[in-house]
């Protein structure tokens, strides 16, 4: 969630935050900054720092709730408002979308090693990439923690997904070996 005069964007997350959609004509919840005596993490006092001072830090310490404006019954959808800003963009993407073809994507699960390395497609060198390259929706990272010098780092981080974005660089595989046993 962003304002269009800041350049600070919240970005919400948790299980129940995909489920919760727009309705600009009858939203039954809102977005409320939390009574902070009810709330574990939330710092009041960063609403009024600078998004440099926010940048710098290393932990979430924003917080907001969603709050029902009306009851909600079961098995119905909750919807907030998001904005007629946002609602205008989100018509100008759907009208300017085109879908992509299959010569246009690469499914990136084929490379995935989470959860069978053994049968896991390798990912390519830079050398094959010359003559079979990857689809533009294709990003190779790789993960590098600088702290750690003990295996316990991949059982620390063992999803790179969910891990410090600090720790991840986009790279280039220049050589593949085979392992032993």
């Amino acid at each position: 969630f962003g304002h269009n005069e800041s350049t600070l964007l919240l970005c919400p997350y948790g299980s129940g935050t995909s489920y919760i959609n727009h309705n600009q004509q009858s939203p039954n919840a809102k977005i409320v900054w939390p009574d902070e005596a009810h709330s574990l993490i939330h710092k009041k006092e960063w609403l009024n720092e600078s998004i440099d001072f926010l940048e710098g830090q290393f932990y979430a310490a924003l917080e907001f709730e969603y709050v029902a404006t009306r009851d909600i019954y079961p098995d119905e959808e909750v919807f907030i408002d998001y904005g007629l800003e946002w609602e205008d963009a989100w018509n100008q993407h759907i009208n300017a979308w085109i879908p992509q073809t299959d010569d246009d994507f690469d499914d990136a699960s084929q490379w995935s090693c989470f959860k069978d390395c053994d049968n896991a497609t390798p990912i390519r060198t830079k050398e094959e990439q010359n003559s079979e390259p990857y689809s533009p929706n294709v990003e190779i990272y790789c993960f590098c923690s600088y702290g750690y010098r003990t295996e316990s780092v991949w059982k620390e981080f063992d999803d790179w997904r969910q891990s410090d974005a600090a720790y991840k660089f986009p790279c280039e595989i220049l050589r593949r070996y085979l392992r032993q046993g």
